[in-house]
């Protein structure tokens, strides 16, 4: 494991606190359009399916705009933090890898159409009292080590 130092400290922007989370399906509360289980495949599957409407599904009620993408839910845990912060914000995209996590400038790769989740960190750090990032770091690996075939 490589351990990088510490960059130059920077003051902090004076806009809004936040809390920032970055990583995979896991984190950005893929399953959150699920309130429970059923064998049903019908319908609003025997209540559990958050998106079902009338004659069918609507997941941008669950995802909003990342319907079809990086699928953010609504009750993601970021969402229901209790940090006293301004800003919950959730940068994580279902289907994440490592490489979709880095900065451009180390070999990050975008994701669903959206900037490697570091560079969108930064954005956010630019504008934002950032006091945590919650990451679930999905598979892993060195910049050094990975490849588009195994991630």
């Amino acid at each position: 494991m490589t351990f990088l130092a510490p960059g130059e400290a920077h003051a902090l922007p004076a806009g809004p606190t936040a809390v920032v989370s970055l990583g995979d399906s896991y984190i950005a509360g893929n399953a959150g359009r699920w309130r429970g289980n059923s064998d049903d495949p019908f319908g609003d599957r025997s209540g559990t399916d958050r998106a079902a409407v009338t004659g069918g599904y609507d997941a941008s009620r669950v995802y909003g705009n990342t319907n079809g993408g990086c699928f953010r839910s609504d009750v993601a845990e970021i969402a229901g933090t209790r940090i006293p912060v301004d800003r919950a914000i959730n940068l994580a995209c279902s289907g994440a890898e490592s490489r979709n996590l880095w900065r451009t400038s180390h070999g990050g790769l975008p994701l669903e159409g959206e900037r490697p989740q570091a560079d969108a960190l930064a954005e956010v750090a630019a504008t934002h009292r950032v006091r945590l990032v919650a990451l679930s770091a999905p598979r892993c690996q060195r910049p050094d080590t990975a490849s588009p075939t195994t991630g």
